[in-house]
């Protein structure tokens, strides 16, 4: 029988695993647009590109508006990170926790087979 402080910290990470999934559903429409927005960008300037002496009156001009959508580009990318930095975190950190906890696990019970160790956590975590 695993230590129920073991057990416990399995089902805290799966708890905090399943808000954070919530949080990226949740921010997944947010995420398609800013990802859209980003094709949709470099779309516009491979257009740009086509045909560009017809387009524009001079090379300024031309300059000025590439420069306008790689600056768009980068705002969206930040605003992008932005949104993705903390739950890429958060998955990382529990990750870790996972992995720490399994390698605890295994160490204080070196008879007890894997399949054994994760049944007894699936039964708890369902139990709870």
């Amino acid at each position: 029988m695993i230590d129920s402080k073991y057990l416990e910290s399995g089902l805290r990470i799966k708890k905090e695993s399943e808000k954070a999934l919530l949080l990226i559903n949740k921010e997944e429409k947010k995420l398609k647009d800013i990802n859209e927005k980003l094709v949709n960008i470099t779309k516009e300037l491979e257009e740009m590109g086509k045909d560009i002496e017809k387009k524009y009156n001079s090379p300024e001009d031309a300059k000025i508006d590439i420069f306008k959508k790689l600056n768009d580009i980068e705002v969206q990318s930040a605003r992008l990170n932005k949104a993705l930095e903390p739950l890429n975190k958060k998955m990382e950190s529990l990750r870790k926790e996972e992995d720490h906890l399994w390698n605890t696990v295994k160490e204080r019970y070196p008879n007890m087979e894997e399949d054994d160790i994760v049944k007894e956590f699936q039964n708890y975590i369902k139990n709870k």
